[in-house]
């Protein structure tokens, strides 16, 4: 799976709401994934995972598509607070941080495997 943009937005409109966007080719087609969760549970995750909170939208959808392959069937989901916790449950964050950078700086990054990604 070649990834070639992550990128992630919250709205502070009527309901809170961030999105995270994952774009990728996958089997000659390209695909997105948009991951969208309440903006309140940003505090704790940075909290709980020592992320810097700004980092966080733009790398759940990274995660999630890592974590959880059969997301690649979906184009958008909607995830609570519990279930956005367990997206980053069992992850190396730190290459997870690492892989969304060399994203922005090369423009794609071919996924060969997961497993390298959870501790």
């Amino acid at each position: 799976m070649k990834i070639t943009e992550v990128y992630g937005e919250c709205n502070e409109s009527d309901v809170s709401v961030c999105s995270s966007v994952v774009i990728y080719e996958d089997k000659g087609s390209e695909h997105s994934l948009e991951i969208r969760y309440p903006a309140s549970c940003q505090k704790e995750v940075a909290s709980r995972f020592s992320l810097p909170i700004n980092n966080i939208v733009h790398i759940i959808s990274l995660a999630c598509i890592i974590k959880y392959p059969e997301y690649k069937h979906r184009t958008s989901i909607f995830l609570n607070k519990e279930e956005i916790l367990l997206v980053f449950e069992e992850l190396n964050l730190d290459l997870i941080q690492k892989l969304y950078r060399n994203i922005n700086e090369t423009g794609w990054v071919e996924l060969d495997s997961t497993l390298v990604y959870f501790q």
